[in-house]
């Protein structure tokens, strides 16, 4: 269950920190960005921590949800690059990070790699999200199930 809380937090911390860092640019802060490099590594810590309770959630919604099988694997997939690159990114920040006070401006290639790489995190942790909500809502899976016509007896079972 703590996989479903932890997991709400990597996009919407990415969010931030893309915003954070894209303001310290603009203002020239490096005080500013310095703070979104820090807040990455913290996004990165609880990525880390929701990738982790992944798996054993993995084996709950299989038993759960068989019908999702293919959805339950591909979401597992995509977080596991979503992961991979976000944990790069918290990499990169922390030795900007360790840098930071030995250097009154970074580089701009610092700063583009790091927009960079929060921007495609950003973008796979959504995908991953999507997925992850169609596992557990069957009339998101398949359209063709939605639309499917309903018998008699199904409705009197279910009375």
């Amino acid at each position: 269950m703590s996989h479903l809380v932890l997991s709400h937090i990597p996009p919407v911390g990415v969010a931030f920190c893309l915003l954070l860092f894209v303001f310290g640019v603009i203002l020239r802060s490096v005080l500013v960005q310095r703070w979104a490099r820090f807040f990455v590594f913290l996004t990165m810590l609880f990525t880390l921590w929701a990738h982790l309770t992944g798996p054993g959630l993995e084996d709950i919604a299989r038993k759960s949800y068989p019908q999702a099988g293919d959805l339950i694997t591909a979401h597992a997939e995509a977080a596991g690059t979503a992961f991979v690159i976000m944990m790069g990114t918290g990499i990169i920040c922390f030795f900007g990070l360790l840098r930071g006070g030995s250097i009154r401006r970074l580089a701009r290639w610092y700063q583009m790699i790091v927009s960079l790489m929060l921007i495609i995190t950003l973008a796979l942790l959504i995908g991953t999200a999507g997925i992850g909500i169609r596992i557990s809502r069957p009339w998101l899976q398949d359209q063709a199930a939605v639309t499917a016509p309903v018998e008699p007896a199904e409705v009197s079972d279910s009375l």
